[in-house]
């Protein structure tokens, strides 16, 4: 009799400690987890995450997408819309590199470095020109 009350007990006491899974946001930066609640399609833990994971995810297209295209254009393979994206690729006001894709539209310079750089240059020649 004892045995079989104890199987009991650890049948009931099982059905309340039974372990839920709780996933993860998708958006990899981010450290929430999703509610216990939701529907199990659900990826993201709130709509902010949903616009971060998007807007990343531009990002990396258009890195890939203009690397393709610079690489295609210095091997001589590039197609004329490819070789019009490079083209139009923006350069860097101090070194005159390529800016690299997913920075700002108004950005001016490759890297802070650069800009600092700048900076510096444009200090000098303030104080050589009286």
């Amino acid at each position: 009799m004892p045995e079989r009350a104890k199987r009991v007990e650890m049948a009931t006491t099982a059905a309340y400690t039974k372990r839920v899974s709780r996933r993860h946001c998708a958006w990899r930066p981010c450290p929430n987890l999703l509610p216990a609640s939701v529907s199990s399609r659900r990826k993201y833990c709130s709509s902010a995450c949903v616009a971060k994971a998007y807007r990343a995810r531009k990002k990396d297209i258009a890195k890939y997408e203009m690397a393709v295209a610079t690489t295609r254009a210095q091997r001589g393979e590039a197609s004329s819309e490819q070789l019009a994206l490079v083209a139009m690729q923006p350069r860097c006001a101090h070194c005159g590199r390529t800016i690299p894709a997913g920075t700002r539209a108004d950005a001016r310079y490759c890297s802070r470095a650069c800009k600092a750089k700048a900076a510096r240059a444009r200090r000098v020649f303030r104080q050589a020109d009286p």
